[in-house]
C-alpha cells in the first residue's frame, strides 16, 4: 500500500519534472541572469535589451511566467544547465552573497571549472561596488565586470562571440 503511493507519487513528480525539462529546451535560453528580486526593475532592462538582440534570455521575474509551473528550483536548475552564458546583475554586492543568486552563480562557475559548460560568467554591477575589492567574489571578479551605465557598449558583442 505505502509503495504503491510511492511509486505514484514519483510518476507523477518524473511527469512534472519531465514536462519543466520540455518547456525550458523548447524554449532554448541562452543567458540566465541571476539577481536578488530587489534589482528585478532593473535585470529586467537587461532582459529587455538581450531579447531585442535575439539572444533568448531567462531572468525569473519574466521568464517563469512564460513556462509557467510552481517547480521553481527545478526550472532554475535546468535553465543553468541548458544556457550558455550566466549574467549576475547587482546594484549592491550583498545581493551577490544572497543564497539564491550565490547558488545560481556557484552552479554555473563550477560546471565552467569541471568543463562540463563553456559559456561565458560575467557581471553587470552598480558602479558604488568596488569590483576589486574582498567583497567582490574572487570567481566574478576574475571575469568580464560591465557597469550598468555603459553594458549596451559591449555586452551583446562578448556574448555573441
Amino acid at each position: 500500500m505505502i509503495i504503491n503511493r510511492y511509486i505514484q507519487r514519483s510518476a507523477v513528480i518524473k511527469t512534472l519534472v519531465d514536462d519543466i525539462t520540455t518547456k525550458v529546451h523548447n524554449r532554448d535560453f541562452k543567458v540566465f541572469i541571476s539577481c536578488k528580486s530587489e534589482d528585478y526593475e532593473y535585470g529586467e532592462e537587461v532582459y529587455a535589451y538581450l531579447k531585442s538582440k535575439g539572444l533568448s534570455p531567462f531572468l525569473a521575474s519574466k521568464s517563469l511566467r512564460e513556462i509557467g509551473g510552481d517547480k521553481y528550483g527545478e526550472v532554475i536548475s535546468e535553465v543553468i544547465d541548458s544556457c550558455e552564458h550566466m549574467i549576475v546583475f547587482a546594484t549592491m554586492v550583498e545581493y551577490i552573497w544572497t543564497p539564491y543568486v550565490k547558488a545560481e552563480w556557484s552552479m554555473f562557475c563550477n560546471e565552467v571549472k569541471a568543463g562540463r559548460k563553456y559559456g561565458k560568467l560575467l557581471s553587470v554591477v552598480s558602479e558604488s561596488i568596488d569590483i576589486t575589492g574582498k567583497e567582490f567574489p574572487i570567481d566574478l571578479r576574475n571575469r568580464e565586470v560591465f557597469f550598468i551605465s555603459k553594458y549596451k557598449d559591449k555586452l551583446y558583442d562578448y556574448l555573441k562571440n
